[in-house]
């Protein structure tokens, strides 16, 4: 027994299980925060992929040119050129974007697998068209590799492959039709 008759032992006991108690409280708390943080990440970035999907489709949607352009490059025979082929090329490679960014976000899990499945099915969907095909094997590089691997096999699974162009109407038409490579003055060097 100590001055006044306490027990400084027991007391130093207390206050050790009592800190000890408030960390186990605080790293709780830390971990249902953490939690909610990843939740929130989560949810935020399928808003931005839905937002950005839906505002590609009311684009279309809204702009009569551009939906003729894009049933034209789907249906018909023939080949789109000059700016026809450029605004089709371009609206390939934004959408394909999206596509490698939450095909990376799901990966990562950030997006869930229910709503990838959707967005994976709406990428089958526009790879049987023989037009995407076509400006997919003139621009695959410039996507990563793994995004690469998946879209050969989203094709072999339909029996499918990608075309490649027999004209020099391949991304933003300024690639070569002899080797695929870029041409003139948009040929970069460096990474």
């Amino acid at each position: 027994m100590g001055w006044l008759g306490v027990d400084w032992d027991a007391v130093t006991a207390i206050g050790q299980m009592i800190g000890a108690l408030g960390v186990i409280i605080s790293l709780i708390y830390l971990a249902l925060q953490v939690r909610a943080d990843a939740r929130a990440r989560r949810s935020a970035t399928v808003h931005q992929l839905t937002q950005a999907f839906s505002d590609s489709l009311n684009a279309i949607a809204n702009n009569a040119d551009l939906a003729r352009l894009i049933f034209k490059a789907l249906t018909s025979d023939k080949a789109l050129v000059g700016a026809e082929l450029l605004q089709f090329e371009t609206l390939l490679a934004g959408v394909f974007r999206l596509y490698e960014d939450s095909f990376f976000q799901y990966e990562a899990r950030h997006l869930d697998a229910r709503i990838w499945r959707g967005f994976s099915r709406r990428l089958g969907l526009i790879l049987t068209y023989p037009a995407t095909r076509t400006w997919w094997a003139g621009t695959k590089d410039d996507y990563s590799p793994e995004f690469q691997a998946l879209i050969a096999a989203k094709l072999a699974a339909a029996g499918l492959k990608a075309d490649r162009p027999a004209e020099a109407s391949t991304y933003l038409g300024y690639r070569s039709a002899k080797d695929g490579r870029p041409s003139g003055s948009l040929e970069t060097t460096g990474p």
